[in-house]
């Protein structure tokens, strides 16, 4: 019985942690729009990001585009753009799926 204790109660808080997280999942909350609905209006968006200094200003110039050169073109990229804040979506790059 001592050897199955640890087993029983590792499955027994398994369960739990499942059990809540599937209980939460279908709960909506007020950070996130309904799926149906679409609150992004690009031309908002663009005069947003209309007064962005010259090296993000010529980033979003080529949002949603696949910039080439591998490693060296990205590191010179983020040079340029130091003093700024950076998001890096690392894995998108190289990923088929994405790419389509």
């Amino acid at each position: 019985m001592k050897r199955a204790l640890p087993w029983i109660l590792g499955v027994v808080i398994l369960t739990a942690v499942v059990a809540v997280g599937l209980s939460q999942a279908g709960e909506k909350t007020p950070e996130a729009p309904d799926e149906g609905a679409s609150s992004f209006d690009l031309a908002t968006a663009k005069r947003q990001l209309a007064g962005a200094p010259a090296p993000l200003a010529k980033l979003h110039d080529q949002s949603s585009q696949l910039i080439g050169g591998g490693v060296p073109a990205f590191k010179r990229r983020l040079a340029q753009l130091e003093g700024n804040p950076v998001v890096i979506n690392k894995w998108a790059s190289w990923c088929g799926p994405c790419r389509a």
